[in-house]
């Protein structure tokens, strides 16, 4: 399924599992008891805020840009502006998925380039 918001989406009392491609266009706001399998592309305003505690997460894609103005201008390319996750408590994390990427269809997704962070040992 693919979920289209144009505009702000506030997810604060929703404490469910979504699947699929969801896509915001202004400031999405949601309870971190609430999780997403697939891909949230928050484009437009590029703005991600969560200030509640909960045990959801993000398995899949998450991209976040800033492709347009307050007013709504889109930015000329290649002028993006900054894009922003404010997350204040909870959450569980993202945590990248090629299972549930490849699973969206239409989309194609091809891997440009990919880098592990290694876990420094102590």
């Amino acid at each position: 399924m693919t979920i289209v918001v144009n505009g702000d989406l506030d997810l604060h009392s929703w404490h469910h599992i979504g699947y699929g491609v969801l896509v915001v266009t202004g400031v999405f706001t949601y309870d971190p008891d609430a999780s997403w399998m697939g891909i949230v592309l928050v484009i437009g305003q590029g703005q991600v805020v969560s200030t509640l505690l909960g045990g959801g997460e993000f398995d899949g894609a998450v991209l976040v840009a800033q492709t347009r103005q307050p007013n709504g201008t889109v930015l000329p390319d290649p002028n993006l502006g900054s894009a922003s996750w404010r997350q204040t408590v909870g959450g569980t994390g993202i945590y990248y998925s090629s299972c549930w990427i490849n699973s969206m269809q239409p989309i194609t997704y091809k891997v440009l380039s990919f880098r592990e962070v290694p876990i420094p040992t102590p």
